[in-house]
């Protein structure tokens, strides 16, 4: 079977295809972006994957791992899977992991919800890995951008899935939607998926809706009703760190939604400053960000913007006609 890449390669060397793309104004990525997703649309290939969409299956596990960074030796403190039967859940695999000598920073606390007593009584991952390979089987194994990171992390804790059949949403996302980029947070505003991220039960929820989707070539956006009561009309609004309910884009997408507009730095016109979870490696003091004392010193010195937690910010939203 021809490669994604492989079929790339001879269409971006026929000549009129070189002259088309010589002629446009488009850099040497978005030339590559436009190519792929051209031959994605036509042949339903996945980049860099052995498997065409026929070949998606009914019977499914999906898998999602937290973990304590995003570097090699880090270690996953939470471990879930949910198994399908068609399009019935079946059976839910899901359990916190005591790390070995990572400590859990305040970052992924905040981030994840999982600390260090979150975990105290929790086992290590060689005492579940077992139970967790039988959990799996011979099943294709389904999530998000799991190729590059969930499945090599778990390799690492002798926890081998690379002979099962994979299906990778991110790689599948890229093949069948024209979105600004395939992060999970972003198809999950585009199909109008919403539950707490950053805790890997939830995100094998979220990946499970997706992976059926695809499954039945629904490949629309969900569309919105307009806003009733535009309280943020004409309002400056800086989002500002990550966010648990509901993903940063799809907030930026609400800030419009009720009239209001988004700036990525403090000025004195900003009106609002919404305070998310702050996990930045550079934070100034090792807990603010430099927009929050930014926001903090101009709220000091003239009154605004106002500040408020992403909590407050969905009760007003709530308090707008917004479902949450």
């Amino acid at each position: 079977m021809t490669t994604y890449e492989e079929t790339y390669s001879r269409v971006i060397n026929e000549s009129p295809v070189k002259e088309l793309l010589e002629i446009s104004q488009l850099d040497n990525s978005e030339k590559r972006n436009l190519v792929m997703s051209i031959i994605a649309s036509a042949s339903h290939y996945k980049r860099n994957e052995k498997y065409i969409y026929e070949s998606i299956p009914k019977d499914f596990v999906v898998i999602d791992i937290e973990t304590t960074g995003l570097k090699t030796n880090d270690e996953i403190i939470q471990l879930s899977a949910i198994k399908f039967n068609g399009e019935q859940k079946i059976d839910v695999f899901d359990s916190y992991l005591k790390p070995h000598t990572a400590e859990i920073s305040s970052a992924i606390s905040n981030l994840t919800g999982i600390s260090a007593d979150t975990v105290a009584n929790a086992p290590f991952i060689e005492d579940i890995n077992q139970s967790f390979i039988n959990f799996v089987g011979s099943l294709p194994v389904v999530g998000h951008n799991i190729t590059k990171f969930d499945l090599p992390k778990l390799k690492n804790f002798d926890i081998d899935l690379f002979n099962n059949p994979i299906f990778d949403t991110l790689r599948m996302s890229e093949a069948f939607l024209t979105t600004d980029n395939h992060k999970l947070e972003t198809i999950k505003e585009y199909y109008g998926i919403r539950n707490t991220a950053h805790n890997a039960l939830n995100d094998c929820e979220a990946e499970s809706q997706i992976f059926i989707k695809f499954s039945h070539k629904d490949f629309a956006p969900v569309s919105e009703a307009p806003a009733k009561n535009l309280f943020l009309t004409g309002k400056k609004v800086v989002l500002s760190g990550n966010f648990k309910v509901i993903p940063r884009k799809k907030l930026e997408n609400l800030v419009l939604k009720y009239g209001g507009s988004t700036m990525k730095s403090i000025t004195k016109n900003t009106d609002l400053f919404v305070d998310g979870i702050q996990t930045a490696h550079n934070l100034i003091d090792g807990v603010h960000s430099s927009k929050e004392l930014a926001a903090i010193d101009l709220q000091k010195e003239t009154g605004k913007p106002t500040i408020v937690k992403e909590v407050e910010f969905l009760e007003l939203l709530k308090q707008a006609g917004e479902i949450i």
